[in-house]
């Protein structure tokens, strides 16, 4: 469950990383709250754990030498999309982050080689559960990818040929 300490640091925080990999097998949310333009030498950003936030994959079974990431920056006085997500969360809350490899993989995005990951944020608050696509990525399968090491599927080999096709 989020605290109010966990809500302020949200309100306070420039950018929110989320990792799934083996140094984190139960994950890991990082808020950060980056030093001013004007810091004096050697001030740094400030960091602070989201400690009862879980992470997990969405489908599949994971493993440990997967790495998941994914960095987020939070524009509080914009009607950004992870702003204004987070702009909903209140202490009590309990929330998961969800790494979907290729959930947005097409005939299209597989045909040229790219993958299209993505990761929700699922809110239970007072019993009612709410689900957001949180970020997305679409890149190939290099360090870039939000979901590294997962292997490609049937259907995404298969929507490849389909999508060649049509081209």
């Amino acid at each position: 469950m989020l605290t109010k300490t966990d809500i302020a640091a949200i309100r306070r925080a420039d950018d929110i990383c989320i990792h799934l990999n083996s140094r984190n097998p139960q994950g890991l949310v990082r808020l950060i709250k980056r030093k001013g333009y004007d810091a004096k030498p050697f001030e740094t950003d400030q960091e602070y754990a989201l400690e009862n936030a879980q992470v997990r994959m969405e489908c599949g079974e994971w493993q440990s030498h997967y790495e998941f990431f994914a960095m987020a920056g939070i524009y509080h006085s914009q009607g950004a999309p992870v702003s204004s997500i987070l702009k909903t969360l209140k202490a009590g809350d309990e929330i998961t982050f969800s790494f979907w490899p290729d959930c947005h993989s097409q005939a299209y995005v597989a045909a040229a080689g790219l993958h299209a990951d993505c990761l929700y944020l699922h809110v239970v608050s007072n019993g009612k559960r709410r689900s957001f696509e949180f970020a997305h990525s679409i890149c190939p399968a290099n360090s870039a990818r939000m979901c590294r090491g997962v292997p490609k599927s049937k259907d995404y080999d298969r929507a490849a040929e389909e999508g060649r096709k049509i081209a």
